[in-house]
């Protein structure tokens, strides 16, 4: 048997708020949304709180497709609002977000609808019990009670960091949309780190940009690393996998153009001829 005491902990909320939240035309989803928010906010005597959609999905058991188009929706209706400070939670961008308490401010998306009702009129003049079609036009919330297929506009943000020229656009826009659809989000933070990597890999003169991105495109990588690449044991079709040579490579090669193979050499020469070779 359950006894739920306020010593075991309470959310503290102003009346006129709870008031205010009970009368505003809220759907299931954004209202669940918003009392989830308020536990984590109110219930812990703060503001603000990185929810991320995993933890709203968690406590309102709302589909997680679902939770990003219904947060969204309350942030352009001033419901909530986002707070500058962020944090990485599960590898995502995760920003703080709290209850709006000017409540005033709060939108609600209505449309004009038509209902049609048939109504009995009595007149005098008239024969009784006439039976009228009555229209009324009037303006009542739209309910959001149809398949939500709006992505998720809180994980996939436009792209702000500009891409260098040396990284090739075309496959980068493919990579891009291959990391979205393994549910990464493409922020500014994700972004610099993706470069970064690519310009270590570069750098180490191994392997092309072309090259690193196309291997993550074929093995859905959300990012890429220089080891990752050392571990690919065959190089891509209509990608080259070049490598930088060393001096006794580049001597061995120049040897063995040098020297016909019928040739027999002491392994004393062959060494003389390596070290003249690599001296130069």
């Amino acid at each position: 048997m359950t006894s739920p005491q306020i010593e075991n902990g309470y959310t503290r909320i102003a009346n006129e708020l709870l008031e205010q939240i009970l009368l505003h035309q809220f759907t299931k989803r954004e209202l669940l949304i918003v009392l989830a928010i308020i536990r984590k906010t109110y219930g812990f005597n703060k503001k603000f709180d990185t929810l991320s959609m995993w933890s709203i999905h968690q406590m309102t058991g709302i589909p997680r497709t679902h939770v990003g188009s219904s947060v969204a929706k309350l942030i352009s209706n001033n419901v909530i609002f986002v707070s500058g400070k962020s944090t990485i939670c599960r590898g995502q961008e995760v920003r703080s977000i709290g209850i709006n308490k000017n409540y005033h401010q709060w939108l609600t998306v209505s449309e004009p609808v038509t209902v049609t009702e048939t109504v009995t009129v009595t007149e005098p003049d008239f024969d009784r019990n006439q039976t009228g079609i009555l229209t009324v036009t009037e303006t009542v919330p739209t309910i959001d009670n149809t398949k939500d297929n709006t992505k998720d506009i809180l994980k996939i943000k436009k792209e702000k960091v500009k891409i260098p020229e040396w990284i090739p656009k075309e496959l980068w826009s493919e990579w891009m949309t291959i990391r979205v659809k393994k549910k990464a989000i493409n922020s500014d933070i994700a972004i610099k780190g993706l470069i970064n990597n690519l310009e270590k890999i570069v750098s180490s003169g191994k392997y092309t940009a072309d090259y690193a991105i196309q291997t993550a495109i074929e093995n859905s990588w959300k990012s890429v690393k220089l080891d990752w690449l050392d571990n690919q044991s065959e190089p891509h079709q209509g990608f080259s996998k070049p490598k930088s040579k060393g001096k006794i490579a580049r001597a061995m090669e120049a040897f063995n153009d040098a020297v016909p193979n019928d040739s027999k050499r002491s392994n004393q020469n062959v060494s003389q001829e390596l070290r003249v070779l690599t001296s130069s």
